[in-house]
């Protein structure tokens, strides 16, 4: 009789469940509009965003990279109640037939194809743990802007 898998280690607080691998300033692109990654200095394995410090930080090594912001850029002012209420009138009246809200992305690591269900645009490989990003995911009408959030 085959023994058990091991428990898993307890997550550490510090540690970011959710990957975060785009934004403006850094990283390199993998291929055009298809998101960058960040590559650790010490030894190479993807840099993550830690929330609580708000760095990049390496699991394997423990690396620490601060995330550089440009103090001269101008932060720009949006209605937040129009784009409310935009995304109100996409949703209850859907334009787009049943065959739109599905796509096939195909995995650039393994070739596996995963399908995209609604509003995902953003997944890991179940087959070679690649990262998958849509192409044009900030483009969509039914998301807010990724420059219309702040921290």
């Amino acid at each position: 009789m085959s023994q058990p898998p091991p428990p898993l280690p307890p997550h550490d607080a510090d540690e970011p469940i959710f990957l975060e691998d785009s934004f403006d300033g850094g990283g390199e692109r993998i291929d055009d509009q298809k998101g960058r990654i960040f590559p650790c200095e010490g030894c190479g394995a993807d840099l993550v965003f830690n929330i609580k410090t708000q760095k990049l930080r390496c699991g394997h090594c423990g690396f620490q990279k601060e995330i550089g912001i440009d103090p001269n850029r101008e932060i720009e002012e949006q209605d937040i109640h129009a784009m409310l209420a935009h995304l109100r009138e996409l949703r209850e009246h859907p334009e787009q037939s049943e065959d739109d809200q599905e796509q096939e992305v195909r995995c650039e690591g393994c070739g596996a194809t995963l399908l995209f269900v609604d509003s995902v645009t953003s997944s890991e490989c179940p087959y070679c743990a690649s990262p998958i990003q849509l192409e044009n995911a900030h483009t969509s009408e039914k998301r807010v802007p990724v420059d219309a959030v702040l921290p």
